[in-house]
């Protein structure tokens, strides 16, 4: 049997999903996955249940939001604060973001964070696939995973998702 190559006819057609849903979802997760220590001093989640729908999948931004949110926690070992925003910020686009007090990344690593199988952490400790896989789950949405980072103050992680073209305010 012949294979039969598969051709992309334009861009991928996406869901709308509301982002408040997997933020939820994500914040019942960290308690267990980060530990009291980080959760303690403060978690701060500001996504307005009036954001519009973006383009997306709800799985792979449900992963996205856990893996930046797992890596903030990694980042303050000795506590913290863990701050995820979303608004509107153009016509067609919401940005969101995730912002810890940790320890950030040092500027040699800012060029190879994302790089499947990085990993800062000791051997044994870390896979180095949290922010590769995030940063790829944005990509497939039509996203793209940003970075601050500045060394014993902490680290923004921010991007941008597009709204469905069938939501997108009227010009005028």
């Amino acid at each position: 049997m012949a294979a039969v190559p598969v051709v992309a006819q334009g861009p991928m057609m996406l869901p709308a999903v509301v982002v408040p849903e997997p933020v939820t979802t994500i914040m019942f997760l960290l308690p267990a996955t980060c530990g009291p220590v980080v959760l303690a001093e403060k978690v701060t989640v500001e996504v307005p249940s009036t954001l519009p729908a973006v383009n997306g999948d709800s799985a792979m931004l449900r992963q996205a939001f856990l893996n930046l949110a797992i890596n903030a926690c990694q980042a303050m070992p000795s506590g913290g604060s863990l701050r995820l925003t979303s608004a509107p910020i153009a016509r067609n686009r919401v940005e969101v973001r995730v912002q810890d007090t940790g320890v950030g990344i040092a500027p040699d690593h800012l060029s190879k964070i994302f790089n499947l199988y990085f990993t800062t952490k000791e051997r044994g400790k870390g896979t180095g696939l949290g922010l590769s896989i995030a940063r790829r789950q944005l990509e497939l949405i039509g996203g793209r995973l940003n970075l601050e980072s500045m060394p014993g103050r902490g680290s923004l992680f921010h991007f941008t998702l597009e709204l469905p073209p069938a939501s997108l305010p009227a010009s005028g």
